[in-house]
């Protein structure tokens, strides 16, 4: 691991975030389905329908990773990833591991990995190491640390909790109470827009900066979607398949 320049605490800091699980649901085909309904009943493991693991379920990951260095822009990230252990035709076209590594202007760089594999360990953590001490976030268990190098704690939340689908509606609904308009929306769109950055440099191979993803004109699904026959995409293979 390295240290790379301040961070929005003012410190030396790295950052490292993982979103490792086994596979989501199947619906085996049945007999009476379209190539279309198929798919939809199975949208987490299509592309098209999903945009892969990395942006449906490790996005959230990637909304902290995003906070913890500040909202910045990365520009440009380096991508592993591939489909070790998917089986059958209902595991569809999309990746089953991702690993990213986003580089930011003034040399930071951040790591993220994540996976979706039966029988392996899972984990939700999220770490960040500065100078002097270092920082753990686990919503799973959950755990909010910081520690210095030699393991003293420094700090640990300790407030109340509650559920974090109904934290977040409590906050949407009081701003529309209150005429506040709480809005997200960009650095939404900028934590997503990174997600897919990183399926870009997995699937391609490619080093990829900002600029390109952004103005990719990939298209994942059917040109006109339609209820009935639908072939599966053909799964990425890093180095052959072209950046669009």
């Amino acid at each position: 691991m390295r240290l790379s320049t301040k961070s929005r605490y003012g410190l030396r800091a790295m950052f490292d975030m993982a979103y490792h699980s086994g596979t989501l649901q199947k619906h085996p085909r049945q007999d009476h389905w379209s190539d279309m309904e198929w798919q939809l009943r199975n949208w987490w493991h299509f592309a098209w329908l999903s945009g892969d693991h990395i942006a449906e379920q490790a996005c959230h990951s990637i909304d902290r990773l995003a906070w913890a260095t500040g909202d910045r822009t990365p520009v440009r990230c380096t991508a592993l990833g591939g489909a070790a252990a998917r089986r059958g035709a209902e595991s569809g076209d999309v990746y089953d591991h991702f690993t990213v590594i986003y580089e930011y202007e003034d040399g930071t760089r951040a790591h993220h990995t994540c996976r979706q594999i039966d029988r392996t360990p899972s984990d939700n953590s999220d770490y960040i190491y500065g100078t002097d001490a270092w920082a753990e976030v686990n919503g799973w268990k959950p755990i909010h640390d910081i520690r210095t190098h030699d393991g003293e704690l420094k700090w640990s939340y300790d407030g109340p909790r509650g559920d974090m689908y109904q934290n977040e509606h409590d906050v949407f609904f009081k701003s529309i109470r209150e005429g506040s308009a709480h809005n997200d929306g960009e650095w939404m769109m900028r934590s997503t827009m990174m997600s897919i950055m990183g399926r870009m440099a997995a699937y391609t191979g490619q080093v990829l900066d900002w600029d390109q993803a952004l103005n990719s004109e990939e298209v994942l699904g059917p040109d006109t979607p339609a209820w009935g026959p639908l072939a599966t995409r053909p799964r990425p293979i890093p180095g052959r398949t072209p950046f669009a």
